[in-house]
């Protein structure tokens, strides 16, 4: 088996609504965006899963896009590449 695998196991994680986070791991430190779509529409990541996220990096720009689902740049694409360029525009300031 590769060490991938064994590397998982030894993690502690913690599910949210299909997010698993390897809580000791987690050493994100870059400026960090998640676009967030509806609940009742199928977004993937639901809002305790977002409140772990947040927990662990604390950077992390989080963005609701209306009316999408869990695809969201094909369902809402104007207003996706309008969310994606705003976050880029910042970071390209901030670097």
């Amino acid at each position: 088996m590769g060490s991938r695998q064994s590397r998982c196991e030894s993690f502690q994680k913690k599910e949210c609504n299909h997010v698993c986070v390897a809580i000791e791991q987690c050493q994100i430190t870059c400026p960090a965006l998640a676009i967030l779509a509806d609940p009742m529409r199928g977004a993937a990541l639901k809002p305790d899963g977002l409140d772990a996220l947040e927990a662990y990096v604390p950077q992390l720009e989080a963005v609701h896009i209306d009316g999408a689902g869990h695809n969201i740049r094909r369902e809402q694409f104007a207003r996706y590449m309008e969310v994606v360029r705003n976050f880029l525009d910042k970071v390209a300031v901030i670097a």
